[in-house]
């Protein structure tokens, strides 16, 4: 289990976090939501190791990870994908992924591409170079760079922004695979109705408090949601 425990964080005289704590488990896919403003970002960043806390834990089966940067908690299963394309634009799709499978897998690294490229559906553009790729592109190749890592948990920092419904759509459908694979996914993002479409549960974050906590069924119709977030006449 990956765990954030009454996390809080200050920017000055400001408390921006306010003893926050969630929860995701493996082969679970759990989303954060709230207005602007509310602490989500920077409850991901703690979590991932690019922020510290004031005050609060970060645990991974039960063992304390926070002050661990990036690149160390990547070694130990979690997944972070950004929300802007950390790719190597200059290489193609084949190489943006034979960088990453050469680390991790002392021999036969070449058939983990292979297989990686299918399952992503790359194979048809793996000679393209990134920074010619489509958006709805870039983003697939981004998950099977980070699939690649054989993560735990992945956290996804707004998987569904400035991409086009079909790629909204084959993303949600990759998100579904990861879940069957036993990979916790953890969502942030803009876009409630596709948070509520693939997640089993979310949380509401309002001025750095996790305020409530359910399934996507139980929140749509809870008032306090949409009041503070919502609105009366979402659906999904």
């Amino acid at each position: 289990m990956l765990e954030a425990k009454g996390i809080s964080k200050s920017f000055k005289k400001r408390k921006v976090l306010k003893g926050a704590s969630i929860h995701l488990d493996r082969g679970e896919i759990a989303g954060i939501l709230g207005p602007n403003g509310a602490g989500k970002t920077t409850l991901f960043k703690i979590i991932i190791g690019l922020m510290r806390a004031d005050e609060g834990i970060i645990l991974l089966d039960e063992k304390r990870i926070d002050g661990h940067k990036l690149h160390q908690l990547i070694q130990m299963g979690i997944g972070y994908l950004p929300q802007e394309p950390s790719l190597f634009t200059g290489l193609t799709v084949y190489e943006n992924l034979k960088i990453v499978a050469d680390r991790v897998y002392k021999s036969g690294s070449d058939e983990k591409v292979e297989e990686m490229l299918g399952i992503m559906n790359l194979k048809n553009i793996e000679e393209s170079y990134a920074e010619n790729l489509s958006g709805g592109e870039k983003r697939r190749l981004e998950v099977a760079r980070t699939l690649l890592l054989n993560p735990k948990y992945i956290l996804f920092d707004e998987p569904f922004s400035q991409i086009d419904p079909k790629t909204v759509y084959e993303l949600i459908e990759i998100i579904m695979k990861m879940k069957e694979n036993n990979i916790g996914v953890l969502i942030t993002d803009h876009s409630a109705r596709e948070v509520f479409k693939v997640c089993d549960r979310i949380y509401i974050i309002t001025d750095g408090e996790v305020v409530v906590e359910g399934s996507p069924n139980e929140l749509k119709h809870n008032p306090t949601v949409q009041e503070i977030y919502l609105g009366r006449l979402f659906e999904i």
